[in-house]
């Protein structure tokens, strides 16, 4: 190829690369306007004013930002920045958490409020625990929270059985969220929720503190 056939089809291609630019600048501005840099900087899920949001990506959050009235009756598994942003827009939310100084910090981000927020340990790992474990099973227990409710969120430990119990916690019409579908491990406990009936909405996108897309899935029964 000769010199000048080169520089035209350069030419050709600033078209292109300048798209590309305007685009990638265009999504770097959303981006800190959600408050990416400042989270990546800080290494907490805050938004551009250093209040705490979900530890979801982008997308995730918007969506469950449309799901979420005063009304809204919400159990957590695993409570963080979703728990104070949770606690904003509903005097309903409940949640559990297995570490007792990361529940601590959790009690002081929400500060006064109305948050059900319960300290059990886990005997198992992030994915499995023994049968009838107590963290597991803390939506259905007599001392606590019981169901039905309208989101059953499941980003802590156990998260397979977990699932398991917040399909039987769920309202009619209500929400089950797993985060970080991404991961192989999930798949196949997605592929039994869809084959019985739940329906998915699988959200990519990325998210606070990281530059590693993530995908979040809600599952409608």
């Amino acid at each position: 190829m000769s010199a000048t056939e080169r520089v035209r089809r350069g030419l050709r291609g600033l078209p292109r690369r300048r798209v590309a630019a305007r685009e990638a600048l265009r999504l770097l501005a959303e981006l800190q306007d959600r408050g990416w840099q400042r989270s990546v900087a800080e290494q907490l899920p805050v938004d551009g004013e250093g209040e705490p949001v979900p530890w979801m990506n982008y997308g995730a959050v918007s969506v469950l930002a449309g799901l979420v009235t005063p009304g809204t009756r919400v159990f957590e598994y695993g409570c963080g920045g979703s728990t104070a942003w949770l606690s904003r827009r509903t005097a309903h939310v409940h949640a559990v958490e297995h570490d007792p100084a990361w529940a601590e910090r959790c009690r002081a981000l929400v500060g006064p409020s109305t948050v059900d927020l319960r300290c059990i340990p886990c005997g198992g790992d992030w994915l499995e625990a023994p049968p009838d474990d107590a963290y597991v099973m803390a939506p259905l227990a007599g001392d606590g929270a019981v169901g039905p409710f309208d989101l059953v969120i499941v980003d802590g430990m156990a998260r397979l059985p977990c699932l398991e119990v917040a399909r039987r916690c769920v309202a009619a019409g209500g929400i089950v969220v797993l985060d970080d579908t991404e991961r192989p491990a999930y798949a196949a406990a997605r592929e039994r929720l869809v084959a019985d009936g739940f329906r998915e909405l699988r959200v990519f996108g990325p998210k606070p503190t990281m530059g590693d897309f993530s995908a979040t899935s809600f599952f409608v029964p």
